[in-house]
């Protein structure tokens, strides 16, 4: 591949993720975002696998749903226990 030049940093983002980005992008990826909810994300499989895990998820979310005042993730747990529920959701 050639190397170009342009004025506009916009047109050099454009090139960059139309030669370079987007031929790597898998078409799976470039669904629309309903079509993918609806499709693939709303459906009784997906609904009865959420159920199954209910539990485990509101336990992570309740573990993860407070960054501290300095930014990140504030552990509430300790990684030994999350990585015993995740044995369980399996």
């Amino acid at each position: 591949m050639q190397a170009q030049q342009t004025e506009s940093v916009a047109t050099a983002v454009q090139m960059l993720c139309e030669q370079n980005l987007m031929p790597g992008v898998r078409s799976v990826a470039l669904t629309a975002p309903n079509t993918f909810r609806t499709e693939r994300l709303y459906t009784e499989e997906v609904d009865l696998l959420y159920k199954k895990h209910l539990v485990l998820l509101k336990a992570i979310y309740t573990a993860f749903r407070r960054a501290p005042n300095g930014g990140g993730l504030r552990l509430k747990v300790s990684l030994q226990l999350m990585c015993n529920w995740c044995q369980y959701a399996v």
